[in-house]
């Protein structure tokens, strides 16, 4: 699996007008973090493929709640943990960022 820069941070409204960072797009899965969203506690990221989506955790990579293809879950799964590091920061930044 290769391994994704997060150099950039690609900002993005969806058919709802919600502010979105896009982290990384591959196979038609969409790996996102949304800027104003509250309610979560634990870092995380939201994974996108067609019309269906899913929560997944940033420390140990379980999904939280949602549900989609199990080869797209694995994918994403393998990748976000490839990436923690990196996605923690970004969480970070973006959570202070728009939040405060």
């Amino acid at each position: 699996m290769d391994n994704y820069c997060l150099k950039y941070s690609i900002y993005i409204f969806d058919e709802e007008g919600k502010l979105y960072d896009l982290v990384h797009s591959k196979f038609g899965i969409k790996i996102i973090m949304h800027t104003k969203e509250k309610g979560h506690k634990e870092p995380h990221v939201h994974v996108k493929y067609e019309n269906k989506e899913a929560v997944l955790s940033l420390i140990d990579g379980r999904f939280m709640k949602g549900n989609i293809h199990p080869n797209k879950r694995k994918y994403a799964e393998e990748w976000v943990m490839n990436n923690k590091e990196e996605l923690l920061k970004r969480y970070k930044e973006v959570i202070v960022l728009w939040i405060t």
